[in-house]
């Protein structure tokens, strides 16, 4: 027989799945509303803007709710069979004693059926849950974008309004509308299907069974904390078809097969099989359960529940809040105010339950409930590189930059060239070298820009047809600043360029490069706007704590930081 305590827990896989997918969601669509403050006339480019958005949405989030989904059938067929073995277990343990010809794999053969059943209704109902939820997120980012973009219209500050509504989309997180009578959270709501699914499978292979050997009478399983309209039967005697004197009818008196009933929603309780031999010897003990002390351990247990709850909630705002750069000081608050809430509830509750009862430890902290397991979409990527460190030498150059001579040289006339040409005409000159030689592959480019500069017809070839790591690239900044967050994604998506080189007119040069095998994944926008946010909430965060640096400086700490965690070379010096 499946316990309580298994069946409370045969849905914690497929739910952290659920809960990682949500919080993922919500961070792609606070990033994503980040970008409205970089529209110049939202008044008229909004529903442009807003229409790309959404498409985008939509297509990221089918996209992950399949690999969700994919995943999670798995884990559901491993909970539905893991569920049935123990129940199949139970069963021939009990039932061997008083039939020597009994096999467990008569037993198997028997439920085979409706374990298949289990499994596939299981999973079609976490199917069905998938396409609510992806239809009601894809709702909640629409109401998002419009709630900000109508504060902006209204005249507040464009930051001001959009981390405004950023807070109010995780508020709630992704509910599921319209699943249920009430809404409803995604992690929640694939608990309750998961639970419900393991043990309406076993319940329906016992009953098969009771049918194959001949039982009648059956005891149904009780423990402590149970619903009160399911206490008053549980841990008692009822018979399944033959009346007996005595004894109620199994499924009208327990609600076997209903909603509310035994095995229905959220339902914990299973029953054991009891042969007329065991009834009639009374080989099975009767429960004398206390109805009280079950009802007060159940409130006790519900406030608990409620606890926890407030705490992961929590923990999942603060969690997404961070990751698009709001601020989360009220969240971190929060935390703490439910942890020192639920610890100091459930000490009061277990002094207080063994004074009326004489039971120790009624209520336990139960941590995988308070768990929130946090990621983000670019970390997978970041994280992977960050054992790789810079070894920084010559003025905060890494010594990778420290070239042979006539590499040197030839980097250096090039550099001489490009300032020769800016001080004729004011705009951004780009060269491309051997990296193993330096020796100048094609001519100097220019787009007759002073914020930008595009690679030659000539250098576009290049840079399709050489190897990886192979080239080196120079460009100068007018405007005296290192690296664009873009030229960093420029050189990590071009496999062929193992450097870049910025120059400026203050005598100020950046180096950059990315070592073998530290290329990250960014080849989705979700993935390149994760990390343009990230260097956005890095700058913000170094301004505050340096607020007389210049807006230059900020910039170059902003990705000496982000270099050294994600194993790429930076450093600048004075040429």
């Amino acid at each position: 027989m499946l316990t309580d305590k298994y069946l409370e827990e045969s849905g914690d896989e497929v739910s952290n799945e659920f809960s990682t997918l949500e919080t993922v969601l919500l961070v792609w669509m606070g990033l994503r509303l980040r970008n409205l403050s970089n529209i110049e006339n939202i008044g008229n480019d909004y529903p442009k803007w807003k229409n790309k958005a959404i498409a985008e949405f939509n297509k990221y989030s089918s996209t992950e709710f399949g690999k969700t989904k994919k995943t999670s059938l798995d884990m559901v067929k491993n909970a539905v069979v893991n569920g049935v073995t123990l129940t199949i277990e139970n069963v021939y343990n009990r039932l061997k004693k008083t039939d020597d010809k009994l096999k467990k794999k008569n037993i198997l053969i028997n439920g085979k059926k409706d374990l298949n059943k289990g499994i596939k209704s299981t999973q079609n109902e976490l199917k069905n849950l998938c396409n609510i939820s992806n239809k009601c997120a894809n709702k909640q980012f629409i109401k998002a974008c419009d709630d900000a973009y109508s504060k902006i219209i209204a005249g507040q500050d464009a930051e001001n309004a959009i981390e405004s509504s950023i807070k109010k989309l995780v508020q709630n997180g992704i509910e599921v509308i319209g699943y249920t009578k009430n809404n409803t959270s995604m992690d929640a709501a694939v608990r309750r299907a998961v639970t419900s699914g393991v043990n309406q499978t076993s319940l329906k292979i016992k009953i098969a069974n009771c049918e194959k050997f001949g039982i009648n009478i059956v005891k149904t399983s009780s423990h402590g904390g149970a619903r009160p309209d399911h206490a008053r039967w549980q841990g008692q005697f009822f018979y399944l078809d033959k009346p007996v004197k005595g004894l109620k009818k199994f499924k009208s008196s327990t609600g076997y097969g209903k909603v509310d009933g035994l095995g229905g929603a959220n339902c914990r309780h299973s029953f054991y099989e009891v042969t007329n031999y065991e009834y009639e010897n009374n080989l099975v003990n009767d429960e004398e359960f206390e109805l009280n002390r079950n009802n007060e351990q159940y409130e006790l247990e519900q406030k608990q529940r409620y606890y926890e709850r407030q705490i992961r909630k929590w923990k999942k705002r603060k969690n997404v809040l961070d990751e698009c750069g709001v601020d989360s000081t009220k969240e971190s608050k929060k935390i703490k105010y439910w942890q020192n809430k639920r610890s100091q509830f459930i000490k009061d509750s277990n002094i207080d339950f063994k004074k009326k009862f004489g039971t120790n430890n009624v209520l336990n902290k139960a941590y995988s409930r308070e768990k929130v397991i946090k990621k983000s979409l670019f970390a997978e990527n970041f994280e992977k590189n960050s054992k790789r460190n810079t070894n920084s030498k010559y003025d905060g150059v890494p010594d990778v930059f420290n070239y042979k001579a006539d590499k040197q040289r030839r980097l250096t006339d090039t550099f001489i060239e490009i300032d020769n040409r800016f001080m004729k005409d004011g705009f951004e000159h780009l060269a491309i070298h051997s990296k193993r030689t330096g020796e100048i592959l094609v001519p100097i480019s220019t787009s007759k820009l002073n914020n930008h500069v595009d690679p030659s017809k000539a250098m576009q070839k290049l840079l399709l047809t050489s190897p990886e790591n192979s080239l080196t690239a120079i460009h100068n900044h007018p405007n005296n600043t290192p690296f664009s967050i873009g030229d960093i994604i420029s050189c990590n998506n071009n496999k062929a360029l193992g450097e870049i080189i910025v120059i400026n007119n203050n005598g100020e040069s950046y180096y950059f490069s990315i070592p073998k095998g530290a290329r990250i994944n960014l080849s989705i926008a979700e993935y390149e706007n994760e990390l343009r946010e990230y260097f956005r909430k890095t700058k913000k965060w170094l301004s505050q704590q340096y607020p007389n640096e210049s807006e230059a400086d900020i910039h170059h700490l902003a990705l000496v930081k982000i270099c050294k965690k994600a194993g790429w070379n930076y450093g600048r010096k004075r040429v």
